[in-house]
């Protein structure tokens, strides 16, 4: 399922526990890993910038240079040296590579230089990370957030086309052995339906979504899925319910939410779950 991983990883945020969930689903997949370890352009040009007014041409190339260095250095000594201990001590291959530039942007380009299943990352607020990946892969995407909860949360509703969630979801709690909970929204902020090519509907009556709702979790209920459906907020009812079950992992698709309160348009819908989740998120995009 998950074959080959890039583990991304920001010179301005690194995480055993993104580490430590490679191996994890390395070892669950037999899974081929590469960690990349990328040193963050925007501290450098911050650098250069601050530095102008008292510094020469050649103390500047030198002062960057050195922070290159002590920032390679911290990739050596740090993180590939703990996670080669770790891959060895499980007998799992793995690779490694530093690069310098913009965290989303080498991303992407690693993307689409080589094939992967799974993209495994971290994300923390208050760094200068730009984490636009988020909205701009195609990669199933697992940000880390540090849980150990052995249960699965699978959202779908009626802003998703609801098809790849249940059976991935269904495929790793019965790979893990980890429980398995869904959570139907109906999002009364954005009442529209997704097809299943991603294209959202015109604005639709609540009754009708509430029957739509009620015909896909009927089916869910008969393939053995516990369900629960409620009405609200997308992102605000999956932390809600991800926070009462303890969830290890929330799984979530393509949802195509544009509408929020009184109609104002909704921003970077993953950004927001993500900045306030403590328990891991799969995008399966």
């Amino acid at each position: 399922m998950f074959k080959k991983i890039l583990v991304p990883v920001s010179s301005e945020y690194y995480s055993k526990e993104v580490i430590n969930r490679s191996i994890f689903i390395a070892e669950t997949f037999n899974s081929t890993v590469h960690i990349l370890f990328i040193i963050e352009d925007t501290p450098l040009q911050q650098m250069e910038k601050s530095s102008d007014a008292h510094l020469t041409h050649y103390d500047r190339t030198e002062t960057h240079q050195d922070l290159l260095y002590k920032q390679r250095k911290t990739a050596d000594n740090i993180l590939f040296e703990y996670a080669n201990q770790i891959f060895k001590q499980k007998n799992q291959p793995m690779k490694h590579t530093i690069l310098h530039g913009e965290f989303s942007t080498i991303v992407e380009q690693e993307l689409e230089k080589n094939q992967y299943d799974l993209v495994i990352m971290g994300y923390e607020k208050g760094t200068m990370v730009d984490y636009r990946i988020l909205n701009e892969t195609l990669t199933p995407l697992w940000i880390e957030g540090g849980g150990h909860h052995t249960s699965i949360l699978a959202v779908c509703s009626n802003l998703a086309p609801n098809q790849k969630v249940p059976s991935i979801s269904m495929k790793l709690a019965n790979t893990f052995h980890w429980d398995l909970s869904m959570l139907y929204v109906i999002d009364t902020q954005d009442a529209v339906e997704v097809d299943t090519n991603g294209i959202r509907s015109t604005k639709k009556p609540i009754k009708e979504l509430q029957f739509h709702g009620q015909t896909f979790t009927d089916e869910m209920k008969e393939k053995k899925f516990h369900v629960k459906t409620v009405e609200g907020s997308l992102e605000q009812q999956t932390i809600k319910e991800a926070k009462n079950m303890e969830a290890g992992l929330v799984i979530i698709g393509r949802e195509q939410k544009k509408r929020g309160l009184l109609g104002i348009p909704v921003k970077n819908i993953k950004h927001k779950m993500v900045g306030k989740s403590k328990y891991s998120l799969l995008f399966i995009n």
